[in-house]
């Protein structure tokens, strides 16, 4: 493509799928957006070589000034500046080294400016390391043709969307026609997590009932955002009822030609199951070394094949709640012996009273005649929010009862018990069915915490140790409310009495009052005191 000082740069795309990215160009009469294109494969694809390629296919069709160079300036963005330096710039430099096209500049912020006098092209980029939203005032003042980012899945969304909005401006009309292309190129690995923006933006999962329907709408497969899904390097085999056995190399993968022969296979021995998936067969699961809350918890055991509805007649409205500033409202439903969970409800941001209120208008259009039915509703929430919080005399439960939603606290908020309490509900069976079961469409933050995202706290500076505290996050909360759910429906054979009597006087809960059970006989609770 490029020749001179002896050095011949001749680029072959690693397949199809990157042959395609590479001659993306906007269809008649979108010239004027700024879209977004995404290329995501396994690793050792060759998507990063296919992006800084485009970035030069670009700058050399870019049009000319009225001085007749053709000038172009791009922004390279990676999560951090190790990463940035020791791959990125590393990747950028062996395509394009500086004995031939320029020397780098090491000083930060990090460019290079490579010219072709011949060609009249000129092309500049600024390698910068952003990874956290705040940092999107960095792009101010910034005026690119394009941003490419490395690693799309480590970079916020709202770099990405602010990133864009720095496109187009360079150069500058002022000296000719602008930019003939402008926009955002980026490739990355498939997500970890099936709430990570990357999911929704390809479609691969739905946005989640707690964003507003209209966040919801822009979130989905938006227009101009285009995913190039480059084919598994790996595929799992599976026996009979879904349990990964061994993998298989995929031969319609791409870049093998520049890959060792077993290159893939090589990276099964030592690795987990998790890791390989996620990387290798381009699912996503989350590679991440992690310790889960709830190991027990299988994909094809505990996930309905089919969303689940409420039934009604067949069995009480179950009712879980975590409190706090993000409570979580978890609902589901007894039949037969099983625990169907069905919908969550999640805050962010906003009192418990506030969440039921806007909750059960939706719960009385999801759970037709819940209220109404012979059935008496079994609500469970966290025993702390039995305490009153930030000097109003009610507490949280006395809120949310008020607020329309009965709701009793649970005996104890000790995390063993609670943990334990699901966890023998993931490792029974009821009538030849598992005893509990989730809705795919109704609790994906649920279900993507029971993959894992509920999980330990690691200890920092410690490589695979983990505290027995529970990594606060969005999954938390939601998990945490059915564990409770689950306890308001097995309190009867969870401990006896007395079992209880000792878990209260060895636990004290956040608020300094010790765990208390409303289901106690009034013998049992003279007894406590």
């Amino acid at each position: 493509m490029a020749e001179g000082g002896g050095y011949s740069l001749r680029y072959r795309p690693p397949g199809l799928v990157a042959a395609e990215f590479l001659k993306s160009r906007p269809a008649a009469g979108e010239e004027d957006l700024l879209p977004i294109e995404i290329i995501v494969g396994p690793i050792g694809s060759g998507k990063t070589g296919a992006d800084m390629i485009r970035i030069l296919c670009h700058a050399m069709e870019q049009w000319p000034d009225r001085d007749g160079w053709r000038r172009s300036k791009w922004a390279v963005v990676r999560n951090t500046n190790p990463m940035l330096e020791t791959t990125t710039i590393a990747s950028w430099l062996d395509w394009f080294p500086e004995d031939v096209f320029g020397k780098f500049n090491w000083s930060p912020p990090y460019s290079h400016t490579i010219r072709f006098e011949e060609q009249r092209v000129e092309l500049e980029v600024i390698f910068l390391a952003l990874d956290r939203p705040e940092q999107a005032r960095n792009f101010l003042s910034l005026e690119v043709t394009g941003i490419y980012f490395n690693e799309l899945r480590e970079i916020p969304r709202e770099l990405v969307i602010a990133g864009r909005s720095r496109c187009g401006r360079y150069p500058s009309l002022r000296h000719g026609r602008g930019a003939k292309w402008a926009g955002v190129i980026a490739d990355s690995n498939y997500p970890e997590d099936e709430l990570h923006y990357l999911c929704f933006w390809a479609g691969w999962t739905q946005p989640p009932d707690w964003m507003d329907a209209a966040t919801r709408r822009l979130m989905f497969k938006p227009k101009g955002i285009t995913f190039f899904e480059q084919a598994p390097a790996m595929r799992p085999v599976r026996n009979q009822i879904g349990d990964i056995v061994d993998f298989e190399a995929n031969p319609a993968a791409e870049n093998l030609k520049n890959l060792r022969p077993g290159y893939y296979q090589a990276q099964l021995s030592g690795n987990t199951t998790a890791w390989v998936l996620n990387m290798l067969c381009c699912e996503v699961a989350r590679a991440t070394e992690s310790r889960p809350v709830q190991p027990e918890f299988r994909d094809h055991v505990h996930v309905a094949k089919r969303p689940l509805h409420w039934e009604p007649g067949a069995g009480p409205l179950l009712v879980g709640m975590d409190g706090g500033r993000t409570p979580a409202i978890i609902c589901g439903q007894l039949v037969d012996g099983q625990i169907r969970i069905l919908k969550e409800y999640l805050g962010q941001n906003v009192s418990v009273r506030s969440h039921v209120e806007a909750t059960l208008p939706k719960m009385n259009v999801e759970f037709e005649g819940w209220a109404d039915s012979h059935w008496r509703m079994k609500g469970t929430a966290d025993p702390s929010g039995g305490g009153r919080r930030g000097g109003d005399e009610k507490t949280e439960i006395i809120h949310a009862r008020e607020a329309g939603l009965s709701l009793v606290p649970a005996w104890t908020n000790d995390p063993r018990q609670r943990q334990g309490a699901l966890e023998r509900r993931l490792t029974t069976m009821s009538s030849g069915q598992p005893s509990i079961v989730f809705c795919p469409a109704g609790c994906p933050t649920v279900i993507q915490g029971m993959r894992g995202a509920y999980r330990f706290r690691r200890l920092r500076g410690v490589d695979g140790q983990f505290t027995e505290e529970v990594d606060k996050n969005m999954h938390s909360h939601p998990c945490e409310a059915t564990e409770y759910l689950v306890m308001g429906v097995d309190r009867g054979s969870m401990k006896s009495d007395r079992e209880q009597r000792e878990a209260a006087r060895g636990y004290q809960q956040a608020n300094g009052r010790v765990a208390f059970n409303p289901f106690l006989s009034r013998r049992v609770q003279r007894q406590r005191r």
